[in-house]
């Protein structure tokens, strides 16, 4: 093989190396590969054809990164991941298809298939590059984009409270990006959860349990996310009442079921007796299918700590009497 092959070679392998194993003929092109060349590696099996003139130089099934690439390749520089392809790009979440891609209005027209959905913006969000991957639009635009092909209350306390734990996106961003768009699913319900995460809750049941236990009961919220010290260790509280000496843990689904955890758990509470407080802990069943039950636990602590509030009924139905 020539020099002039070898370097051919060299800067295909590198394009492709940045490129999750994709690349693109104009790239191809301008690194001095003629059509007999790329026929060559397609006709030996050693690249395949992806998109017209995009090409995966690996063997083996594309990763959804590849997919990416591929996609943004066949659209050109203007394109860019879109929702939850954004996202995902961003580390939330596990990669999937199709690629959801956005173009401006006035790009040239792509019909969607089961791979690539695209969506045509006449204002291009912010974008930015995560690394190794295509642009992709901010985190805080990529969830408002990606909560509005949703039917699922659910998914939304999900996707928004994991960004925020995660810190890909701030509430301050994610009300940002949402106040640009005109018509927003699911506004109100992102407005509440931005405020319970500004006020320190981090996770879905956390949030919940603030929304479905404690405010619609008449209960003190007090503040999520406590810093304390025990032992000389950092220990975060899920939620403080600091006038009343009372300290609520939620035990999500992930993080407490094992043994290890479980004595963690145990260790933390006894630290909060021991300081002359109470501690109470509840689970996912507790917050999600008896929440009056657990409103009226917490008032009944309160009122023996001092409280002169009152507990008042969620509705019709509640059971907290």
């Amino acid at each position: 093989m020539t020099s002039s092959a070898l370097t051919r070679h060299a800067l295909a392998r590198e394009w492709a190396k940045n490129q999750a194993g994709v690349i693109a003929r104009r790239q191809l092109e301008l690194a001095g590969w003629t059509d007999s060349m790329i026929r060559t590696q397609l006709r030996a099996d050693r690249w395949r054809l992806l998109f017209r003139g995009v090409y995966l130089t690996t063997t083996g099934n594309p990763p959804v990164a590849a997919w990416w690439w591929a996609a943004h390749l066949l659209l050109g520089d203007r394109s860019y991941l879109l929702g939850e392809s954004a996202l995902n790009a961003w580390g939330l979440g596990k990669p999937q298809l199709p690629v959801m891609l956005g173009v401006p209005w006035n790009g040239h027209r792509i019909s969607t298939s089961d791979v690539i959905e695209v969506s045509r913006h006449r204002l291009v969000p912010p974008v930015r590059q995560p690394s190794g991957c295509p642009p992709a639009e901010r985190p805080a635009y990529a969830i408002i984009d990606a909560t509005q092909t949703s039917r699922s209350r659910r998914y939304v306390e999900q996707l928004v409270t994991d960004a925020c734990q995660r810190r890909l996106a701030t509430p301050s961003d994610i009300r940002k990006a949402m106040n640009a768009h005109r018509r927003v699913r699911f506004r109100s319900l992102i407005k509440d959860l931005l405020s319970e995460v500004e006020g320190g809750a981090t996770t879905v049941l956390e949030v919940d349990a603030v929304r479905l236990v404690l405010r619609p009961h008449g209960l003190p919220t007090g503040t999520g996310q406590v810093r304390e010290y025990d032992g000389g260790a950092v220990v975060l509280r899920d939620r403080v009442i600091k006038e009343f000496g009372l300290v609520l843990e939620f035990d999500g689904r992930l993080g407490h079921a094992d043994p290890r955890s479980r004595f963690r758990d145990f260790r933390r509470d006894n630290a909060v007796t021991a300081s002359g407080r109470t501690a109470l802990r509840f689970g996912w069943p507790d917050v999600h299918e008896d929440a009056c039950q657990s409103a009226y636990q917490i008032a009944q602590v309160l009122i023996s700590r001092g409280w002169r509030g009152g507990i008042t009924p969620c509705g019709p139905s509640c059971r907290a009497f």
